[in-house]
């Protein structure tokens, strides 16, 4: 993953941030689990970088915030700033 790649979704989980109202915490957790995840795992497709970074944020709003993003949610988000076509029938 390149430099503008992770500056892409940073921007992304912060701006998720302001949208939702979400504490600095949630924003940090989700930015570091992403982290974690792409430094554990070198073959990402970038088709999969927002996805990934949705699924770091639902874990950190689930462990954060009042609320919980659901599936739908995450995926929409993903598609609206991605610009890829996930189906939910590609994670059944």
């Amino acid at each position: 993953m390149n430099r503008e790649d992770k500056q892409k979704i940073y921007t992304w989980l912060i701006s998720t941030k302001t949208l939702y109202g979400f504490l600095d915490n949630t924003t940090l957790l989700s930015i570091k689990l992403f982290d974690k995840f792409v430094a554990l795992n070198e073959f990402i497709q970038p088709e999969m970088y927002f996805l990934i970074a949705g699924t770091c944020l639902g874990l950190a709003v689930k462990m954060n915030e009042n609320c919980i993003l659901d599936f739908e949610q995450i995926i929409d988000l993903c598609k609206k700033e991605s610009g890829f076509e996930y189906s939910n029938e590609m994670f059944l």
